[in-house]
């Protein structure tokens, strides 16, 4: 263990107890008095949430190179090196897992949360495997920022599937954490002109438990309510307000990146090793490096009620615009689901 001091109370006392005993005990044997006592840690008191598909470099099972401490993602880089739970350096891992997706469809996430902090998951892919050398890798993670799927046709006020959360189209790219804790599914679109070996992903939550982490959060949390949403139940004592210039399309990100500037609350951040490839690929079912560890996420869409017809492209439905086929101006041109969800969205690129 790291025996330096510790701004963590619980942090300090498992580094204490185990650091007593360094002098007594041979690496595995401090090794696993260190784990022991850290699983003897009250809930939530190191960490609270990580990527687990794809999983997140180094994988999710505990070991040395996350300190044993998968979820504690709460440092300053990129990859959520440093911050609470010692020396790791994930950004500098090179050795897998790796995921292979295919581009232009959908991929469903999973994120697991041990201590819930409300906010919300970003999700970002860099056109190459990040490392110490990238000039700026949070800048090319945000060259592709990834946008939610539309929501299933059947969702309700206060479902239980964080995928029928509103979708406001200004700030697409944003999941919002549902009540409770657990194993969160979500649902987002990879881009059809994106075909790489060695992507990094990164995912990103800004949590919100002790403010917003961006101006604009009252403009969700507004139409929750106008959908009949219990808005309060998600966002709690900081659920921001919204003016109409907030409204403004493609000002969601800037704004995003701004709190988070201005040192407003904790961010969790993990990358993930994976594979971009286009679905008549062959290199989709094989990985790019020999790693320990490889799963294919195949596309999913959503399913259509039998009774709905989808227009036929190019055709507008009365009162609504149709899905975008336009391969060179909309990356999501091929993704069928956007055929029930612009009639009602005037979405400019994707609509």
């Amino acid at each position: 263990p790291n025996c330096a001091s510790d701004p963590d109370r619980d942090l300090v006392r498992v580094r204490v107890q185990a650091c007593r005993l360094q002098p007594l005990l041979g690496p595995m044997a401090r090794a696993t008095v260190a784990m022991a006592l850290l699983l003897g840690m009250p809930a939530g008191s190191a960490g609270h949430g990580y990527l687990a598909f794809p999983p997140m470099r180094g994988g999710t099972n505990g070991s040395d190179l996350n300190n044993y401490c998968a979820q504690c993602g709460n440092g300053a880089s990129v990859c959520g090196d440093g911050g609470q739970w010692g020396p790791s350096d994930m950004l500098g891992y090179a050795e897998g897992p790796r995921t292979v997706l295919v581009a232009g469809g959908e991929v469903e996430f999973e994120i697991l949360v041990t201590a819930h902090h409300m906010g919300h998951f970003e999700f970002g892919i860099c056109e190459e495997r990040i490392t110490h050398s990238t000039a700026d890798a949070q800048a090319c993670v945000d060259m592709h920022k990834l946008k939610r799927a539309p929501p299933p046709d059947d969702c309700v006020p206060n479902d239980d599937r964080g995928d029928c959360q509103p979708l406001l189209e200004q700030q697409q790219e944003r999941w919002y954490l549902p009540p409770g804790t657990g194993t969160y599914k979500m649902r987002f679109l990879l881009p059809a002109d994106l075909d790489c070996q060695e992507c990094t992903l990164q995912w990103r939550w800004w949590t919100a438990n002790s403010c917003a982490p961006a101006v604009d959060y009252g403009c969700f949390f507004d139409l929750m309510r106008e959908r009949g949403w219990d808005a309060d139940n998600w966002c709690g004592a900081f659920c921001g307000t919204c003016t109409q210039s907030l409204l403004q399309v493609n000002q969601s990100f800037s704004r995003t990146a701004q709190g988070a500037a201005n040192g407003c609350g904790e961010e969790f951040r993990n990358c993930a090793d994976i594979t971009l490839t286009s679905s008549d690929s062959s290199a989709a079912t094989q990985t790019a490096a020999p790693v320990a560890a490889t799963q294919t996420a195949v596309p999913s869409q959503p399913s259509v009620p039998a009774e709905t017809t989808a227009p036929a492209e190019g055709e507008a439905p009365a009162g609504g615009c149709v899905r975008n086929t336009d391969c060179s101006e909309n990356a999501w041109c091929t993704v069928i689901s956007f055929d029930s969800w612009c009639p009602t969205h005037d979405a400019v690129g994707e609509c």
